[in-house]
């Protein structure tokens, strides 16, 4: 007796560089409020860093291919920079890593790295200071990569200047289409996804009874 199921076929991609974005423009609004301000500035400006890293590896294979189909070979030694810069030129960009906003992006960078890495810091210090004034103190240098509360803003707005310019170039060079492309780095979709389903008759499978000896 033939059996009827069903056969669906799935096939979607998933966009981190949008979801960490999402995540971005979340702890952003969280930081402002006036206190407790800190941790959310945080998470933003690492979160930033990472959704650009993402964003390189969605571009990337539809600018070069052949460069991220061995990503970790074509980028030995260079790591985030390297990609960075090969998106740039072939979106056919300035490649300027000290001038805003490639440069606050480098320094995100740094960040990111001394959260991966985080080692206690000891300092140690004697100031001068005139009576009846507070001895300026030096962040530790962690703190310091996010504060002031005005850092965080600025750092974002970079991260998104950045990637919308090389989003904006990079459409006419694409080596592949993409209809999700969208006119925004980080805005959009940031899943996709289409199934079909067909009918299908399955025929069960003829069961044999085999001869066996009985033993004495």
């Amino acid at each position: 007796m033939k059996r009827e199921a069903l056969e669906t076929t799935y096939e979607g991609e998933d966009l981190p560089h949008r979801l960490m974005w999402a995540i971005v423009a979340e702890q952003a609004e969280c930081a402002k409020q006036e206190r407790d301000w800190g941790k959310p500035s945080l998470i933003a400006m690492v979160f930033a860093f990472h959704a650009m890293e993402a964003y390189l590896n969605y571009v990337g294979p539809r600018l070069a291919p052949e460069l991220w189909e061995n990503e970790r070979e074509s980028f030995r030694g260079c790591g985030f920079k390297g990609k960075l810069r090969e998106v740039m030129e072939r979106a056919g960009l300035d490649w300027q890593p000290g001038k805003p906003p490639i440069q606050t992006v480098l320094t995100l960078e740094k960040l990111r790295d001394a959260i991966a890495h985080g080692r206690p810091e000891k300092r140690k210090d004697t100031k001068v200071h005139a009576l009846g004034t507070e001895p300026p103190i030096q962040a530790f240098s962690l703190r310091a990569m996010f504060t002031p509360k005005e850092k965080m803003p600025r750092s974002v707005a970079a991260v998104e200047r950045l990637a919308d310019e090389i989003h904006k170039a990079a459409k006419a060079k694409l080596k592949s289409r993409d209809v999700w492309f969208g006119e925004q780095a980080f805005h959009g979709p940031a899943s996709h996804s289409l199934r079909s389903t067909t009918l299908r008759t399955a025929v069960p499978s003829a069961r044999f009874s085999l001869p066996h000896s009985k033993q004495r």
